[in-house]
């Protein structure tokens, strides 16, 4: 779970000796359960605070070495590698791994958005401008990929930004396959929303259903992924997390009988695990053939 959310470093320690912040109860116990033991972001964000910051700190670099290229062929190659390595591509995969861990800490800290101390106000202005890339950044990938989509398979432009639209079917005819990594940060973020914000847990599943059927009809229809393989198992996918979601409904007081949940839990369990077992066993098969 830390390695999941980026939290490899006691970083709780460095907040609260040079930021001060207002102690805070988690969400629930099962946020809690998942390591959101607050509801204050700096604290949830943790070594993903630091990683923007460091990500903020490059893009400035960036700029001055785009008004210094001119200067020399020297300043010309580190704009390139600064570029290639360290701005665009690499940041928006970066923003892409970590949408969730992000999504769920700002909402999280919504609610307590204040102007008391200067760590309060510091934290809450970091919270809405986090807030306004959560939206923007999915945006601006699409807007991207769609203006550009006649030179997405150049080898130069494939050299600098392929990594952001691998996998993909690009043909010119398929432009609703750009809007495949959006609709996907977006499905995080509505995810997100209706954890924290639906109080109730049966309005909760039958949103998460909608949500689910939107994204299923999506890949169903487009086929957004560049082989045949690569949407079979898309879809598998979509199928499986389907039939989780209606086992969900099953572990709610819509059935009565205790006996009947538990063999629904344990229908649950043996399916996720097969699941996870079955993607783990193709990665795996993938890796090898990639090493060969």
């Amino acid at each position: 779970m830390m390695v999941a959310s980026f939290n490899l470093l006691p970083t709780d320690q460095l907040f609260d000796k040079y930021v001060e912040l207002t102690p805070t109860e988690p969400q629930s116990a099962n946020f809690e359960s998942l390591g959101y033991e607050t509801r204050n972001l700096l604290k949830n964000l943790g070594l993903l605070f630091f990683l923007f910051a460091l990500h903020l700190i490059m893009f400035l670099i960036f700029s001055i070495l785009h008004r210094c290229r001119s200067k020399g062929p020297n300043y010309e190659a580190l704009y390139k590698w600064v570029r290639k390595h360290a701005i665009g591509t690499v940041f928006i995969r970066f923003f892409m791994e970590s949408y969730l861990e992000v999504a769920v800490s700002v909402f999280l800290n919504f609610r307590m958005i204040s102007e008391g101390s200067p760590g309060e106000i510091f934290s809450s202005v970091i919270n809405v401008c986090l807030a306004i890339a959560l939206v923007c950044v999915p945006l601006l990938h699409f807007g991207f990929m769609y203006r550009n989509i006649e030179h997405l398979e150049h080898k130069d432009f494939k050299a600098e930004y392929g990594t952001i639209y691998e996998d993909l079917d690009l043909k010119l005819d398929q432009k609703s396959a750009l809007a495949y990594t959006a609709v996907y940060m977006f499905r995080r973020l509505m995810m997100t929303v209706i954890a924290i914000c639906v109080p109730q847990p049966a309005i909760q599943l039958i949103l998460f259903a909608y949500l689910q059927t939107a994204v299923v009809v999506y890949i169903g229809n487009e086929n957004p992924l560049r082989t045949i393989q690569l949407n079979r198992h898309e879809k598998v996918n979509e199928g499986v997390i389907s039939f989780l979601l209606l086992h969900m409904f099953c572990l709610t007081n819509f059935v009565t009988e205790a006996d009947t949940r538990f063999t629904v839990g344990y229908s649950f369990c043996f399916t996720f695990l097969f699941y996870l077992a079955a993607n783990l066993i193709i990665l795996a098969v993938q890796s090898v053939r990639n090493c060969r």
